[in-house]
């Protein structure tokens, strides 16, 4: 039997077959995959090609929510765009391998010491493995823990692009001790006391003469002599500088030795209030806001 289409029907068919169509191509946009940002960055970006950024951050009790917590610090580091993270309170090796994993182009490393064998707050560096290269990476201070709970971890870095080593120091990246308090003052003064006596002698047996040291200090620069527990280093302009020195409520900083004057030449620094871009950093992130200083002393590859 012949069957005779009529515009009606063809009319239907054509309807169809375009609903049908649309929903074909919604199935396959990736629209959930974690990896695609239909948005953009969450985050404004910061890192520049010619400079050389670093920033401390602690990123409390990482991963305090989980996955949520690993995703949205993935996400903040792509979207900076700097090129080394000295993180601390590290909680959980394995999220902080899959966060390295999620990043690619980056490499990573964290502090041995623990409190038990299921408790630790570890500091690390992450940083763009195709720009820097890190070796001799040892904790130190490992059995003072008075002055140091958190033994700091040092590294020696070298910034290279395709002209070579453009700028090679040493880090230290620290969790000195938190709390307010006449003994946790004391702990925290001495743990400075130490830290200039370590980087002298390291430099006068022929160390490197730049140092960065970097992390949560637990207490604020800009406190008044009677309690600063920073005058060893503040009393020696001519050797150490911290670069934090005008943010007079955070107690997260970076301090270079004078030989880096030069690398950081007329360089700046800014915390980065990533709460104003994404409402629950606070809740899901940290209670810390990661600090940044930009060395503009000399160029590196605009390639990076």
């Amino acid at each position: 039997m012949k069957i005779l289409k009529s515009n009606h029907f063809n009319s239907v068919t054509i309807f169809i077959t375009g609903i049908l169509f649309i929903l074909f191509a919604a199935c396959n946009e990736r629209v959930n995959d974690p990896d695609i940002n239909n948005d953009g960055p969450k985050v404004t970006p910061v890192g520049e090609k010619n400079y050389f950024e670093i920033v401390t951050w602690n990123i409390r009790w990482f991963p305090d929510k989980g996955t949520k917590t690993i995703n949205l610090v993935k996400d903040i580091i792509r979207d900076i765009d700097v090129d080394m993270i000295a993180v601390q309170e590290i909680a959980s090796i394995s999220a902080f391998n899959t966060l390295l994993d999620s990043l690619d182009g980056w490499q990573g490393v964290l502090s041995p010491d623990q409190y038990s064998s299921s408790s630790y707050q570890k500091t690390g560096i992450i940083y763009k493995s195709d720009l820097i290269s890190l070796s001799s990476v040892h904790p130190i201070f490992t059995n003072d823990r008075y002055a140091f709970p958190r033994p700091p971890l040092s590294a020696y870095v070298e910034l290279k692009d395709a002209n070579g080593v453009q700028y090679d120091f040493s880090i230290i990246v620290l969790h000195l001790k938190a709390f307010s308090g006449i003994e946790n003052e004391d702990r925290r003064r001495q743990a400075i006391v130490k830290l200039d006596a370590f980087i002298s002698t390291e430099i006068a047996n022929g160390a490197d003469v730049d140092f960065i040291v970097i992390g949560d200090w637990n207490d604020r620069v800009s406190d008044s002599e009677e309690t600063n527990v920073f005058l060893p280093l503040l009393d020696k302009p001519q050797q150490y500088a911290f670069l934090t020195q005008d943010l007079s409520t955070f107690i997260d900083h970076i301090m270079i030795t004078g030989d880096s004057f030069y690398e950081f030449g007329e360089g700046d620094m800014e915390p980065l209030d990533i709460r104003k871009q994404i409402a629950t950093y606070s809740s899901d992130v940290s209670d810390h806001l990661p600090v940044m200083a930009r060395f503009k002393g000399f160029t590196i590859s605009p390639s990076k």
